[in-house]
């Protein structure tokens, strides 16, 4: 018994730090590196005096948070998040004054969660993913920030509702959808 427990838990660990996508070694031509504890570098490259991306890499692949900063201004234009060299989190890019312009959000490089696009704070549109497939409700918003359209996605297909409304937030279409088809709508009075 103890050796079938020990066998299991050596496939087990074998098949834990195989990575079934391979990613290649980051090319660290161009990086400043520092190194950090153990196998970890902290990496970063430099134009006119001025950091442009910077992040950890582990075994030669990125991992943790990377920032990426715009050349000219040095203010934060991109943060993304690695996992073993591939996307795994939240991806935030801003705007010139530093607010949030774009947030997606991937699990193992796979869009994966809420994919939003703003303005000045105030969402413009959300879209819904699951394993890199729309599967939701997806949004897009007025200036005022009201919901301007909304409809129901299934497996990356219109299945369900579409609702379009007014700036005031009135309803002023409807429709039914199945298999990206229109089966039933039209105007609301």
């Amino acid at each position: 018994m103890r050796f079938l427990i020990f066998t299991l838990w050596i496939v087990l660990m074998i098949s834990c730090n195989s990575n079934s996508s391979h990613v290649p070694n980051m090319d660290l031509s161009g990086y400043q590196q520092d190194q950090m504890k153990n196998d970890i570098l902290r990496v970063y490259k430099e134009a006119n005096n001025r950091i442009i991306e910077e992040g950890f890499i582990s075994n030669g692949v990125k991992n943790g948070t990377w920032t990426t900063y715009d050349q000219e201004e040095g203010r934060i234009s991109k943060i993304e998040s690695y996992t073993n060299g591939i996307l795994n989190g939240a991806v935030l890019e801003f705007n010139n004054r530093v607010q949030i312009e774009k947030m997606t959000t991937y699990a193992n490089g796979i869009l994966n969660g809420i994919s939003a696009e703003y303005k000045f704070g105030r969402p413009l549109k959300e879209t819904p993913y699951e394993k890199g497939i729309i599967q939701g409700t997806y949004k897009e918003y007025f200036n005022n920030g009201k919901v301007q359209k909304e409809m129901m996605f299934e497996n990356g297909k219109r299945n369900g509702f579409f609702k379009q409304y007014n700036d005031e937030g009135k309803l002023t279409i409807e429709y039914q959808f199945r298999n990206d088809e229109k089966i039933s709508g039209g105007m609301v009075e």
